[in-house]
């Protein structure tokens, strides 16, 4: 059982998660049945961000999206925990705050709240026959269920005469209330065969797979509540808002595997059909198939096998291929439509076609890979290494690209991107690294190196866009650059790379053409592992590393906006010459001059204009190391236990996550693993993002 009660760091928010899970399994001769459940409940009361967000939208005011951008508005100087009493302190309320241009933080997380409960339920049952001695047969059945309840509200205000003044609109009251419900059914059957011929081994499994997954999403809201905080829909003017949406998938499957093992080798054929609801009766089922194989040198050859160096030497391969559809949603063959802005009007409908329009012959992702490694152990198994290089080609990537909006549509969703991805996998242990006495330390370490090549687009393109600020800082498929990478805009440069600037007035200008950056997913992750016991206390730490790809950070550019990033603050805020920069000889077009002595005439224009559309600026190496946990724990002897039978064993310990973070000098703005989004996004971060947290705890385990 699990009550774990979380405030978060945003003032007001929390959530108190209530948890239970149990297991129990029992034979019965040839039958064995196990069953297993976990419920989890969470209540939750937190800022509502994105109605804060929808709301400056609404009135055109750009910046206000996350308790970030509020906190960028606040002068260093200002004591912003002195405005909490935004009821009583007439410099903190809505209409006399001393920042025209942001709200209070304060006054923004207590207006706008998100509150309700979600519910989890995950439960499966397997039942077991063991026929023979060398024939079993399974069943599973497995069902996973999600239900969010909740409301979104918005208290509102009347701004007075003053705030009239002072250009602030009625924020409206507004209450929105939503159910969602979404669960997975899955049930899958298959007989096991394990034989032995002598010296061979036989094996073979052959099942059948079916999962249905159900969603459904309503919503009611009321815009213009008539009585204050009141939170009822009936309490309102106007039409209700509000919407239903409900789909359903299934996916049934058959596979199966035959083995053959004799002493030191193995080989092994697999092969999956599956057929999916997502895609059309003629695309709908696909088959892929798979090999692989192993040799254990050490046991097959003698001089090996009776070595005191090697204890284990192995050599492995296979070649496979799967197929997907995980980026299809359900129904997402069809173009759609939807309720129009202010409609219904009345008695009057109104329908708006939304901007994609998918191919309705759409078929699966396919990644054909081969991989080959080898393991390896020394010394008595002191020392273990394992090394792996993979290959894949990934072809037909479902992907948006863009259609002219005269077709009515902005995109189209079809099968295009294909790229290549390979790399190495290293893995080293050592166990113990150092043994003195009673003190023991053991190491893991791990590499991985990935990189990746667009092969091809689609026909008559080079490049398509794969999320992100899109003619500003987005990812990208390109063809003959890795998957994904950054184009943004830029400087206008010269031929020496150098920035061309107005001979005038010093300033820069911006690029026409998007420019393609470095690449948006890690070269090489590291990752490290030492361990030191003695006697009954244990440490570990994990770091990592992660390096050779590029971040996008919006908050720097929003930061330029207010004034308070460190590029604003340059020459004390006096004129400069831009560095790295150069004009047209007036005398010689075409031909640039190093730039000496021409000023940036106006620094404020700059700081809020060309520098915040130059997107280069706010592009930044990655490369980072990482604590992402410590953990120390002590198992208490058990002399101190008594000779009591009820306690068998008690463990303590502390841990710590995310601990500390070193960055390259460039990256002055946050981790770049936080994303503003999920999915091809990779490496935007936005200023809407709280900061990462560090998290401390304590446990104790006691076993009876």
């Amino acid at each position: 059982m699990q009550d774990a009660i979380i405030k978060g760091i945003v003032p007001d928010d929390k959530n108190r998660r209530t948890g239970i899970r149990l297991s129990s399994s029992r034979e019965y001769g040839k039958f064995k049945i196990s069953m297993n459940t976990n419920y989890i409940q969470s209540n939750y009361d937190v800022f509502d961000d994105g109605a804060m967000g929808a709301y400056n939208a609404s009135q055109n005011v750009g910046l206000n999206n996350g308790l970030m951008n509020l906190i960028f508005n606040t002068p260093a100087h200002i004591p912003l925990t002195s405005y909490k009493d935004f009821e009583n302190n007439p410099f903190a309320s809505y209409n006399g705050y001393f920042n025209d241009y942001g709200l209070n933080p304060y006054f923004a997380i207590d207006n706008w709240r998100n509150t309700g409960r979600s519910e989890d339920l995950i439960s499966n049952v397997d039942l077991g026959f063991k026929a023979t001695s060398w024939l079993s047969l399974t069943y599973r059945a497995a069902l996973n269920m999600t239900m969010n309840t909740g409301r979104s509200t918005s208290k509102g205000e009347v701004p007075t005469a003053f705030g009239v003044g002072r250009g602030f609109a009625s924020i409206p009251g507004a209450v929105s209330d939503f159910a969602n419900r979404g669960s997975r059914l899955s049930s899958e059957a298959f007989a096991n065969v394990n034989k032995q011929f002598g010296e061979f081994k036989f094996s073979a499994i052959a099942g059948h797979y079916f999962r249905q997954t159900d969603n459904k999403n309503t919503s009611v809201a009321a815009g213009n509540l008539v009585v204050p905080e009141l939170f009822n829909v009936a309490n309102r003017t106007g039409e209700l808002a509000g919407g239903s949406s409900f789909s359903k998938t299934r996916l049934v499957s058959v596979y199966g595997s035959i083995g053959l093992g004799y002493k030191w080798a193995n080989i092994e054929l697999t092969g999956r059909n599956d057929k999916t609801s997502l895609l059309s009766k003629e695309n709908r089922s696909f088959f892929y198939p798979g090999v692989s194989a192993s040799f254990i040198i050490s046991d097959a050859i003698g001089a090996i096998k009776n070595s005191s160096v090697i204890s284990y030497l192995k050599l492995r391969g296979s070649w496979n291929k799967t197929g997907n559809v995980n980026s299809i949603g359900a129904y997402g063959l069809s173009s759609t439509f939807s309720q129009a802005s202010g409609f219904p009007y009345g008695a009057l409908a109104g329908f708006t076609a939304n901007n994609s329009a998918p191919d309705p012959l759409l078929t699966p992702e396919f990644v054909k890979a081969w991989e080959a490694g080898l393991e390896l152990s020394l010394f008595k198994n002191r020392v273990g290494i394992e090394a792996t290089y993979f290959h894949q080609d990934n072809t037909d990537q479902i992907i948006p690209i863009a259609v002219s909006s005269a077709t009515g549509f902005t995109s189209s969703t079809v099968n295009a991107a294909s790229f290549t991805n390979e790399g190495f996998e290293f893995d080293l242990k050592l166990t113990p690294l150092i043994q003195l006495g009673d003190v023991r330390i053991n190491f893991k370490g791990n590499a991985t190196y990935n990189t990746s090549v667009v092969t091809s687009v689609y026909e008559g393109l080079d490049e398509v866009f794969a999320g992100g600020f899109n003619n500003f800082a987005a990812n990208f498929v390109v063809r003959n650059n890795p998957a994904f990478v950054f184009k943004a805009t830029d400087y206008l440069r010269d031929d020496q790379g150098r920035v061309i600037v107005d001979q005038i007035t010093g300033e820069p200008s911006q690029d026409p053409n998007n420019k393609v950056f470095g690449r948006t997913m890690p070269l090489w992750i590291v990752g490290l592992n030492p361990t030191v016991s003695w006697k009954n206390l244990t440490f570990s730490v994990v770091g990592e590393y992660k390096g050779g790809h590029t971040a996008f950070h919006k908050i720097g550019d929003d930061m330029a906006w207010i004034g308070i990033s460190k590029a604003t603050a340059v020459n004390h805020r006096e004129n400069f010459v831009f560095p790295n920069s150069s004009y047209e000889d007036p005398l010689n077009p075409g031909k640039y001059i190093a730039n000496t002595n021409v000023t940036l005439s106006n620094i404020n224009n700059f700081f809020t204009g060309v520098y915040r559309d130059v997107a280069s600026n706010f592009l930044t190496s990655v490369a980072a190391w990482s604590l992402r946990a410590a953990s120390n724990s002590y198992d208490l002897p058990k002399k101190l236990l008594g000779s009591a039978k009820l306690i068998k064993a008690v463990s303590v310990s502390i841990t710590g996550r995310n601990l500390y973070l070193w960055l390259p000098k460039s990256n002055e703005y946050s981790d770049p693993d936080f994303n503003f989004t999920t999915g091809n996004t990779s490496g935007v971060g936005v200023s809407s993002i709280n900061p990462p947290t560090r998290t401390y705890g304590a446990s104790a385990v006691i076993t009876f």
